[in-house]
């Protein structure tokens, strides 16, 4: 006997061969696809070894049907009674309901209490065994549904950590870019302050040369642009290799 029950036959018509023939039956029939998309595709037209490739349509109201049971693709948390579980905790419409951490402390020394009944059970008559593992498994199933009751809260708090880490980041971001925007400010600055003390030792030669735009650039002074703007990258270069 196999471990596991075999694939259904339909399996081998997931073929290369029949998905091409699918999508050139779709390319036949795209006028009527592009109206009203997959959902129209009538598998009473399809060949038969095709009909399989074709995926359901989406549930119109979210309820489906999974291996005999059904289920819904609506996020919400069922109560127990929708479920068949007894619920051993007031509902939450009842105004003694205290926090729900009260009851899930008296729910665990509640199993602890039944897990002890139940070795005694077994030592003293088995056959009530099953009665006490039902109960057991009852105060589980309300404690997981309580705990559940808590994941909207923390799915909102890990939202708000991660926005939280977010602009924290940026702001990090910000003030290194001021903080390199001030070096290099200050890299220009005493670059200005050299130009301007070797224009006032240097001679007016614009007309001497032709130029009529009035002081011609010393080599130096280019020199010293070139040397700035290497300055300035190897900041750069520095800081954004050990960030």
């Amino acid at each position: 006997m196999a471990w596991a029950p075999n694939p259904p036959n339909f399996y081998r018509q997931f073929t290369s061969e029949n998905l091409e023939r699918l999508d050139q039956w779709k390319k036949e029939h795209c006028s009527e696809l592009d109206k009203n998309g997959d959902a129209s595709i009538s598998l009473l037209n399809l060949p038969a070894e095709l009909r399989y490739l074709v995926p359901p349509s989406t549930p119109p109201n979210g309820d489906y049907r999974l291996f005999g049971v059904t289920r819904t693709t609506r996020d919400y948390l069922r109560p127990l009674e929708e479920q068949g579980i007894t619920q051993l905790y007031p509902p939450t419409t009842s105004i003694h309901t205290p926090d729900r951490g009260v009851h899930l402390r008296q729910l665990t020394r509640s199993i602890l209490l039944s897990f002890l009944e139940l070795i005694g059970i077994l030592s003293q008559n088995p056959s009530e065994i099953e009665r006490k593992q039902e109960e057991i498994k009852t105060m589980f199933l309300n404690a997981l549904h309580l705990i559940n009751e808590y994941r909207p809260h923390q799915a909102r708090e890990s939202l708000i950590l991660r926005m939280e880490d977010e602009i924290e980041r940026g702001r990090a971001e910000v003030d290194e870019i001021k903080r390199l925007k001030t070096k290099v400010e200050g890299l220009v600055k005493a670059a200005d302050e050299d130009a301007v003390m070797a224009d006032a030792g240097a001679p007016l030669n614009g007309l001497v040369n032709g130029e009529p735009n009035g002081i011609h650039r010393s080599g130096s002074e280019e020199t010293g642009d070139l040397r700035v703007q290497r300055a300035i990258w190897d900041l750069l270069n520095t800081e954004l290799s050990g960030s």
